[in-house]
């Protein structure tokens, strides 16, 4: 005969596997999200099209799916904000209003910083 211990003790345990394997797909959900953002960064031509600001604005909704998840997450994020600015700086200024660099100022402003409040320091990742 089971014991109730036992029983409880088993569906603990199923429950804790159940609620990883919930959480790691959606961590795995974000990195995806993360890379086919920047795969539309990369295929993305900026010179004036007047597009930086719709790709900025795609970056600003992800970081709030990031913050909203917190912690192991940013380094997507970083990833992306990088691909961004790369793709930005390998355009050139000429490529932009001036309404767009203000923005495209901004936006890199905000993730200088958003690496100095949430830096990465996972070793093993």
């Amino acid at each position: 005969m089971l014991s109730l211990g036992f029983l409880i003790t088993t569906s603990s345990l199923i429950s804790t596997v159940s609620a990883q394997s919930g959480m790691d797909e959606l961590v795995t959900q974000l990195k995806n999200d993360g890379d086919v953002l920047k795969a539309e960064i990369a295929n993305t031509n900026l010179f004036k099209t007047g597009l930086a600001e719709g790709l900025i604005s795609k970056v600003y909704y992800y970081e709030g799916r990031v913050t909203a998840w917190g912690g192991g997450t940013w380094a997507y994020l970083h990833d992306v904000q990088d691909a961004l600015i790369a793709k930005i700086k390998a355009t050139g200024q000429e490529g932009f209003t001036v309404s767009e660099q203000a923005s495209i100022n901004s936006f890199a402003t905000h993730a200088s910083q958003s690496k100095i409040d949430h830096p990465i320091t996972n070793v093993f990742g």
